[in-house]
């Protein structure tokens, strides 16, 4: 069987770096596999086909800062995939991320609609039920956008606003796909995405997974390299920190706990109040996941105060270090923590410290472990492996 992945990017993190988990598992499932991407280097024996030139995503970026039009520009790096796609001949199309400034989404599901091949498309975001915004922090789409309160925020549009007529765009474009089948990693995303004109496709929810040879405890010297004796740690880790990741009730809460805390942040950040916030140990994004892992490890709790999200595998990570999560209610950002936490009301941050000195949030080092196991990546990315047999069984 032959399965092609298409997704923005190769294997950083989110959904390139699932995208690419996949194609691991389906080869070893004996699948002949192909992977389309448009940003990133690649490892050599992956069987890929790169999308564009190094110029595209540039093109496509500048198109939507000022027409407001992502996910409409690059037709002819579009045109040359869909041949790739055709030469291939796959039993089954995986979709992640189509923003991503890579490819032409209006020209791609046209190809869907004409070829009636096998699609599966991961939704990672609420992007494709939206005239712009990818994080949920809004709910101006579900009155159908126009004036976007977040046209600034990736896909950034410095000029023009075109919500309105992008999420009629959207509307045309995704529906009466035939064989289409949308998979969610949260049961927050399916149910959104079931309550709007999508909901004309079956939806399957498959939570993310991690690499649990990977974010596994680890012991380090942290504690006396950065002089946290006594501390108890507050982690907080985004890869980049935009205005949904919620850095704003971390400051906050530096300037209403007390010095038996220490706080850290992890990714990149260039907000002015970060640096200058004495109180707040900033780490660059790191590539490093053992050092990530060691630092889940070594924090008392993890801190994700999230106010746009889906399903973070962060949260994931520090569990299956044996760290306990405490999360705003967004999106899925709950889904995976179980009792090893505590899921607080948006936003507030006088609540968010009242969990951090809660005593019942602090389960043992097992029971996150355990609760983990749940997201071990094999076993959720098999399910993607029996969608796709189901699918091209019965396109036989």
């Amino acid at each position: 069987m032959r399965l092609y992945i298409l997704t923005a990017n190769w294997g950083k993190g989110g959904p390139g770096g699932i995208a690419a988990d996949l194609y691991r598992v389906a080869g070893e499932e004996g699948w002949e596999c192909r992977f389309a991407y448009g940003r990133e280097t690649i490892p050599e024996d992956v069987n890929s086909y790169k999308i564009g030139t190094s110029i595209t995503p540039y093109i496509h970026a500048a198109g939507s800062m000022i027409f407001d039009n992502a996910g409409f520009v690059t037709k002819k790096s579009t045109r040359n995939l869909i041949e790739d796609i055709n030469n291939f001949k796959p039993d089954v199309i995986n979709l992640h991320n189509p923003l991503g400034y890579t490819m032409n989404i209006g020209i791609l599901f046209d190809f869907f609609k004409k070829s009636a091949l096998p699609v599966v498309w991961t939704i990672h975001d609420v992007w494709s039920i939206t005239g712009h915004c990818i994080t949920g922090m809004c709910s101006h789409w579900k009155e159908g956008c126009g004036r976007c309160p977040n046209k600034k925020e990736y896909p950034a549009s410095f000029i023009f606003d075109r919500s309105k007529k992008n999420r009629i765009r959207k509307c045309e474009c995704f529906s009466n796909v035939p064989n289409l089948r949308l998979v969610s990693p949260s049961k927050w995303l399916a149910n959104l995405v079931s309550d709007t004109f999508m909901n004309q496709y079956g939806i399957h929810v498959i939570p993310n997974g991690i690499d649990l040879n990977i974010f596994k405890p680890i012991q380090s010297e942290i504690r006396s390299q950065y002089n946290l004796q006594n501390k108890i740690i507050l982690l907080s880790v985004a890869g980049v920190w935009t205005k949904n990741k919620g850095a704003e009730y971390i400051y906050q809460l530096t300037k209403i706990m007390d010095d038996r805390f220490a706080f850290v942040m992890i990714g990149e950040n260039r907000d002015r109040e970060l640096k200058e916030n004495h109180r707040i140990i900033h780490i660059e994004h790191t590539t490093n996941r053992k050092q990530l892992a060691q630092w889940y490890t070594v924090a008392d709790l993890f801190i994700n105060p999230t106010m746009g999200d889906n399903f973070p595998t962060v949260n994931l990570e520090s569990l299956a270090c044996g760290t306990p999560v405490i999360t705003f209610d967004t999106g899925g950002s709950g889904e995976a923590i179980g009792d090893c936490g505590a899921v607080i009301e948006q936003g507030n941050v006088n609540a968010l410290k009242e969990a951090i000195l809660a005593d019942d949030v602090r389960v043992s080092e097992d029971a996150c472990i355990l609760q983990a196991s749940n997201y071990e990546k094999k076993k959720r990315y098999l399910e993607y492996i029996r969608l796709f047999q189901s699918l091209s069984d019965v396109n036989l």
